[in-house]
């Protein structure tokens, strides 16, 4: 990584001599196998030796050989491969490849491929496959593929975009220090739940969805219950997994059944709701303060996800909250 040892983001475009240091966990060597038409367009966030993010759209033919640093694993979700291979492994749409610690990564990568990858230190990916489906796989020794159907797979890819959003807020309010600091994201460490409950339901080993309607109810009012007490956390669906004592998609199906939408979409809204709530009081606070106490990390995205949902901004809640009260006064007024 170009960044030193320290938490960071990046953003760039660049030319074939500058693709050495796009994959984290390992040290690359980077061939240009024709000449490139336009510059490839990366997203890079991590803390080195801890974890990474990488998003990548090739402009250019590569061959690239290196390896996986030995205690990091590496999960790739392969977007549009073009024919491109990685660890011998030939790629198609909608895959997603687990590369293991200390494997050789030798990679032929075609002019429009995009990828997005996830490395963390693999005791860490271990334990959440434990958490998220009660089992560890069994390849972690050697390079393993699974393909996602469409909706699956587009649904995956929404995910991940998110996830770099939702790594940005990480690192803006966390410096990287102490022991907080070497914990695995919490955005992080959903996706890779998913990833895992993904690879457990492609083996047909999956445990067996709860559909009694008494459990799925009981399951997600007590989540429920507990994200209105903890709105001001940074709550993630697995935190959820483990207050109700349910697998991920034990936990999904009782959202979806219930609500009607996923356990992360929930969280949102009842965000968003409680927030509207308390700007409609009109009591001299201001947005950024209320949305902050209720657990809102990014003001932006949370302005057009808050106009998304109630058809106006927050500041025109707060207006009209303001207009509402002043014709109460002046009607209390006219009355004495």
């Amino acid at each position: 990584m170009p960044q030193g040892r320290k938490p960071f983001s990046r953003q760039a475009y660049l030319t074939t001599d500058q693709l050495c240091d796009v994959a984290s966990g390992t040290s690359l060597q980077v061939d240009c196998l024709a000449p490139a038409g336009s510059l490839s367009h990366i997203r890079q966030i991590g803390h080195p030796g801890l974890w990474g993010y990488d998003s990548l759209e090739l402009a250019a033919n590569v061959r690239a050989d290196g390896r996986m640093e030995e205690r990091m694993a590496a999960l790739i979700f392969i977007e549009r491969s073009q024919g491109s291979s990685i660890a011998g492994r030939p790629l198609g749409d909608h895959m997603v490849l687990s590369l293991p610690a200390g494997g050789e990564v030798k990679a032929s990568m075609r002019e429009g491929a995009v990828y997005r990858g996830l490395v963390v230190p693999v005791d860490q990916w271990l334990a959440i496959q434990q958490q998220a489906v009660g089992f560890v796989q069994d390849d972690h020794d050697a390079p393993a593929i699974m393909t996602l159907d469409t909706a699956t797979a587009s649904a995956l890819f929404e995910e991940t975009v998110r996830l770099g959003d939702r790594l940005d807020e990480h690192l803006a309010r966390d410096t990287g220090d102490g022991e907080a600091g070497r914990r695995l994201p919490l955005a992080m460490v959903d996706c890779l739940a998913h990833l895992a409950d993904l690879q457990a339901r492609a083996r047909g080993s999956h445990e067996a969805i709860n559909r009694s309607v008494d459990a799925r109810l009981r399951q997600a009012l007590r989540a429920k219950d507990f994200i209105l007490a903890h709105l001001a956390d940074d709550i993630s669906v697995e935190r959820l997994c483990a207050v109700v004592n349910v697998s991920r998609r034990q936990l999904e199906y009782a959202f979806r059944t219930t609500f009607d939408c996923s356990p992360y979409d929930f969280i949102q809204s009842v965000r968003l709701n409680e927030i509207r709530r308390q700007l409609q009081l009109g009591d001299g606070r201001t947005v950024t303060e209320i949305a902050l106490e209720n657990g809102i990390q990014h003001l932006g995205r949370f302005s057009a996800a808050y106009r998304a949902l109630f058809g106006e901004l927050p500041k025109e809640t707060v207006r009209q909250a303001i207009a509402g009260r002043s014709r109460n006064d002046r009607g209390g007024a006219r009355r004495r």
